[in-house]
């Protein structure tokens, strides 16, 4: 970020911080929404778990920045990069109040390496990390292991995203797709998890079986 790139953010910031204290005029706060809004809706639906949980987790973080979180912004990084940073915070503890609130049934015989991997509370915290990170570059793989790793079959992940008028052929060729995918995803998600266990001083070859779904 350039010098004059810096000065126009912290000018910028500083005039939306000063409309959060004195409350009686937001043209200034409307115009940062209108430049970033769509961008940051975008950042948000590629990373939550639940796509019903995005207006209500852009709102808190329209209300932090209105109630004075924009005030934070020194020009450390670009606002872009500040605003993102705050909102995905909200992310992560929406995600992570997703992930106590429920309850994941016992599971079945050929449970999916996420399902093995988040039944182990010890590592629950690793695994929202791992998947967020591999959201971050995939975020199609990371929701296709989560909807795997819900027990969904390969037929109803594809009947979510395609019509019934396609063939029987090309349905399967379709489902034969999603499960190539799915084993790239899959091997993704170790990796990253490898690496988190690591650091962590932690054995992966202790939480993941050998014989996982195909």
């Amino acid at each position: 970020m350039s010098t004059s790139e810096r000065e126009r953010d912290i000018a910028r910031a500083q005039a939306v911080c000063q409309e959060t204290q004195n409350k009686d005029k937001d043209d200034e706060f409307c115009s940062l929404y209108q430049e970033y809004h769509r961008y940051l809706e975008a950042f948000a639906r590629r990373r939550l778990y639940h796509e019903s949980d995005l207006q209500d987790v852009l709102q808190i973080f329209w209300q932090e920045i209105w109630k004075g979180a924009i005030c934070g912004y020194r020009g450390d990084s670009s606002l872009k990069s500040f605003l993102t940073s705050i909102l995905h915070n909200k992310i992560i503890d929406r995600n992570k109040k997703r992930e106590r609130i429920e309850k994941i049934p016992p599971p079945p015989s050929n449970e999916s390496e996420h399902s093995q991997l988040i039944r182990n509370k010890g590592i629950e915290q690793l695994i929202t990390k791992a998947l967020l990170s591999l959201a971050d570059t995939c975020p199609e793989d990371a929701h296709l292991v989560r909807l795997v790793s819900k027990g969904l079959s390969y037929e109803a992940i594809l009947q979510q995203n395609r019509e019934d008028t396609i063939s029987p052929d090309e349905r399967q060729r379709e489902i034969n797709r999603l499960k190539t995918r799915y084993k790239r995803a899959k091997s993704k998600l170790r990796i990253i998890l490898e690496r988190l266990m690591q650091a962590e001083g932690m054995d992966i070859s202790t939480y993941l079986e050998t014989d996982l779904p195909q």
